[in-house]
């Protein structure tokens, strides 16, 4: 009789066993899919978490996105504009110039000269016009400057100061600015020849032109006297023409 029970219960174990196994790698293999689960549903957290903040930082630059102008003299009573970027591409915005008598002329991305944040424009503005910088898309102005008319008091103060400004942007650059215009008097008409207050007589100033094919290197530039990148480039100055030198009021 015992060894009929005995043999009854071998016989009983060996038949769960294999139903047992079954058991536990079922259960194994849910454990792996709830982990697996686990895993993707973190990870599409972080890039949800990712994904807000690259759009906050967007939204907060495009809060804060500005542009600078300043009309700086170029002699005989023109002006170009000196532009500086804040979390803006030259790509998205329009410049436009307003003349005195209130006629606007959108200017060609062409004529703009852009680099490292700043941007110049042509000397064509004039006594009374008016710089507008703005969205292309949505005609949100960044930017503005006006220029006095001539025959207001403040246009031989406004002129004075722009000179101030050209030599102190000068200097930071390295360049050489001439003097400002003396104004009054029977002299006014007359104009003299004196050193281009952009690129300080050099005819060119530094930019970033030069093909790099992805290099990253740097090198020596002999005439800025510095390490400069490999697109380091001497681009013609948009001031004075490459002349050097440009005609100023006495």
């Amino acid at each position: 009789m015992k060894r009929r029970l005995l043999f009854l219960l071998i016989t009983i174990a060996a038949a769960s066993a294999p139903a047992n196994a079954q058991m536990d790698s079922w259960m194994l293999d849910q454990w792996l899919n709830q982990m697996n689960m686990d895993v993707i549903q973190q990870q599409q957290q972080l890039g949800r978490q990712f994904q807000e903040l690259v759009e906050a930082e967007t939204q907060r630059q495009a809060d804060m996105a500005s542009a600078t102008c300043i009309m700086l003299p170029n002699g005989n009573d023109t002006f170009f504009g000196y532009i500086t970027f804040l979390y803006l591409s030259k790509d998205k915005v329009e410049l436009t110039m307003t003349d005195a008598s209130g006629r606007n002329t959108v200017l060609p991305s062409s004529d703009y000269f852009y680099t490292f944040g700043k941007m110049l424009t042509p000397a064509i503005f004039t006594p009374g016009s008016k710089l507008t910088v703005s969205d292309k898309t949505t005609g949100k102005v960044y930017g503005t400057s006006s220029i006095p008319r001539k025959s207001s008091p403040k246009y031989e103060s406004y002129v004075r100061n722009g000179y101030a400004i050209a030599k102190s942007l000068g200097a930071q650059g390295g360049g050489s600015y001439g003097t400002s215009p003396s104004y009054g008097g029977a002299t006014q008409g007359n104009t003299v020849t004196t050193t281009c207050s952009l690129c300080g007589g050099k005819g060119w100033i530094a930019g970033n032109k030069t093909p790099t094919y992805g290099s990253t290197t740097t090198r020596w530039c002999d005439a800025c006297r510095q390490e400069v990148a490999a697109s380091h480039s001497h681009d013609q100055c948009p001031s004075c023409g490459g002349k050097g030198t440009i005609g100023k009021i006495r």
